[in-house]
């Protein structure tokens, strides 16, 4: 029978001293890690295919929220704002409209994109307002705070001017029109002149 060395005795003790004051399951643990889990990813973003706008412009936007994840999300709420100013036309699918706000519920199986719609009419809008923003977020239901948001911004631009043609054509027609006061006046002092000139004097 092969006698065990000093040193072996050493290891084997220090070893178990080494594991008597790991935490409870800390062994466990070790043996058997575990798995991480798979969660869901989300993607957004929003657009109305403009960069600039002006009150009485009708605009469409979309909102695109794709899941990148390896598992399905649970039931989600996707809201858009609604800058005060906007009026709703339509939406497709029909969302709940709220406190400035456009929502919809929906829940997303791994790798489906889902989009949604909002058309609207620019009218007056709070002043100095130099940009018109929209923004698109998503959240779980029991969730305070959004998992992603999106953000789409146009500059506003003053109500809409005469074009290039309209301004030559009420210059000119200004010209024409200052030109023949001028001329008619000049002929009614030579007539008044004339007239004065032809009068008869009376004889006593």
């Amino acid at each position: 029978m092969r006698r065990s060395r000093p040193r072996d005795r050493h290891v084997r003790t220090t070893m178990a001293l080494t594991l008597a004051t790991l935490p409870l399951g800390a062994v466990t643990a070790h043996a058997h890690p575990l798995k991480p889990k798979q969660s869901f990813a989300l993607r957004i973003g929003i657009d109305d295919g403009h960069s600039t706008v002006r009150p009485g412009d009708r605009l469409t936007y979309i909102t695109n929220v794709s899941n990148t994840g390896q598992e399905k999300t649970p039931d989600l709420l996707l809201t858009q704002t609604l800058v005060p100013g906007l009026k709703l036309v339509s939406s497709t699918p029909k969302g709940t409209v709220s406190e400035g706000r456009i929502t919809w519920k929906s829940a997303l199986p791994t790798g489906k994109t889902d989009q949604f719609s909002v058309t609207v009419q620019v009218g007056r809008l709070p002043g100095r307002l130099q940009r018109l923003a929209a923004v698109a977020c998503a959240s779980t239901k029991a969730g305070k705070r959004p998992i992603v948001c999106a953000t789409h911004s146009d500059r506003l631009q003053a109500p809409a001017t005469a074009g290039f043609k309209d301004q030559l054509t009420a210059l000119a027609f200004n010209r024409f029109f200052w030109s023949s006061t001028a001329g008619a006046g000049a002929l009614l002092v030579a007539a008044l002149v004339l007239v004065r000139r032809r009068k008869p004097r009376l004889t006593p």
